[in-house]
């Protein structure tokens, strides 16, 4: 096993969605801020994407989801 591995095993549902429809976290947090007018730091969208937040405000979980063209639910670990 590869830290690679190791990292895509850790890996949450909000940074897989974002990757898999090609953005990086910068280009994402453009989209979010496009689509819905939630402005997300970089710093705060990192730490979500990484598991390291995982209580955040309902809007903002409803403009990442929007972001995303997904369910909230599909955001929620």
């Amino acid at each position: 096993m590869t830290i690679k591995d190791i990292s895509v095993k850790k890996q949450t549902k909000v940074y897989a969605l974002i990757l898999s429809r090609g953005y990086n976290l910068t280009e994402f947090i453009k989209r979010v801020k496009d689509i819905t007018g939630v402005n997300i730091e970089l710093y705060r969208m990192s730490k979500i994407a990484s598991g390291l937040i995982r209580n955040y405000k309902t809007d903002t979980a409803r403009a990442i989801a929007n972001a995303l063209g997904v369910p909230i639910d599909d955001i929620l670990e």
